[in-house]
């Protein structure tokens, strides 16, 4: 394994401190999460999205929305930055891209919140709940 492979945390310092944007995840468009203290962290790519969305139209789109919704499913994550309407933006994480766990068992919990944060040290954050409904999503 390449230790550009390998996304390291800490909090040692109270703040998230990370080598994220120095290893392939950032270069290759991948977002990156963690767990730590009910907060999922989720970490930006510098300029775009392994899909071609650039990161900044991503996270103009997140910032619509008043509210996270996620639903856990085996393999992953669908986080939706609820903003009202019937097609708030949307992103899916697979397991693997998440360092911890959200699971079915966690719905209800209280004072969740997922921060979003870019390599300028930028963070933008929002309440968090996590729901266990199906959902359906089309591509």
């Amino acid at each position: 394994m390449d230790m550009m492979d390998i996304v390291m945390y800490s909090f040692s310092s109270g703040e998230l401190e990370t080598n994220y944007w120095n290893t392939n995840w950032n270069k290759e468009g991948l977002v990156n999460g963690m767990i730590h203290q009910k907060t999922l962290h989720l970490l930006m790519p510098e300029t775009q999205l392994r899909g071609g969305e650039t990161t900044e139209g991503a996270i103009a789109e997140m910032r619509t929305g008043s509210k996270v919704i996620i639903n856990p499913d085996d393999n992953g994550y669908l986080l939706t930055f609820d903003d009202g309407t019937e097609t708030p933006y949307c992103i899916y994480l697979h397991k693997e891209q998440i360092a911890g766990t959200i699971s079915k068992d966690d719905v209800g919990v209280k004072d969740a919140k997922v921060v979003v944060q870019t390599s300028d040290g930028t963070t933008i954050e929002w309440p968090a709940i996590v729901d266990d409904r199906e959902v359906n999503v089309t591509w």
